[in-house]
């Protein structure tokens, strides 16, 4: 019994070792994606980066642009022990991507057609009698809304500004999130769209480091661990 409690103790300390490594990793690519983000955000213009400018300060700030919730993505996870996974008013989002354009874009000015025939009322009308977003330069990442019925009504809104972390290029997507922007947009060309994380900011160079300072330190501790567990049961 005392051989199987020093083995599951020397097991313990090589999981503290992979913990370590995990968090010093974490703390390394933090600091090395943020490296070039400045503390406050960057004011940058949507219309300049839908003709091509590329973003050198990763933490920005875009003025008046039109939220396009209508092709809202939204990620939630269903109940424990509940086999249904139909989403109701209540049901907790994890987080939501939607497209965001320009005033002057293209869509922008056909939307803005759309509203006047409507009398002003575009959110009278059904998301099918809406043109489909394919071309944009922008999408957002939010956890803003927590629940399904927190969601926008509207179909697309004119919002004054949204700030966060630029996750394109080296500040990649996970593969599920990949998998379901995708699915929305099957057309999207990555080389081409920028993921803002609304909110975010970037890591400073001291947390970065005082990460990674304690993935040394679990793994010092998991070294540790095994060591002793591995000397107590050579002793016996």
């Amino acid at each position: 019994m005392r051989t199987f409690f020093w083995v599951r103790l020397m097991l313990g300390g090589f999981g503290l070792i992979l913990l370590g490594i995990c968090v010093g990793i974490g703390g390394i690519i933090k600091g090395r994606n943020d490296a070039s983000a400045s503390a406050e955000p960057e004011s940058i213009d949507l219309a300049r980066l839908e003709a091509g400018d590329a973003v050198t300060n990763p933490h920005v700030k875009l003025g008046p642009h039109v939220a396009c919730y209508y092709s809202v993505i939204y990620s939630y996870r269903a109940p424990k022990g509940k086999k249904s996974t139909e989403v109701k008013d209540n049901t907790k989002l994890d987080y939501c991507f939607y497209p965001i354009l320009s005033p002057s874009h293209p869509f922008s000015q056909e939307l803005e057609k759309l509203e006047k025939a409507a009398g002003g009322k575009i959110e009278d009308l059904d998301a099918e009698e809406l043109p489909p977003v394919e071309k944009f330069t922008v999408l957002v990442k939010t956890t803003r809304f927590k629940k399904f019925s927190e969601l926008p009504d509207e179909p697309f809104r004119r919002e004054q500004a949204v700030s966060g972390l630029v996750r394109s290029g080296k500040y990649k997507l996970d593969s599920q999130e990949k998998k379901l922007i995708e699915e929305e947009f099957p057309g999207i060309d990555w080389n081409k769209v920028l993921v803002i994380e609304d909110g975010k900011t970037p890591t400073s160079a001291l947390m970065a480091t005082l990460i990674s300072f304690c993935g040394v330190l679990l793994c010092v501790a998991g070294i540790g661990v095994a060591a002793f567990s591995v000397f107590m049961m050579v002793r016996r």
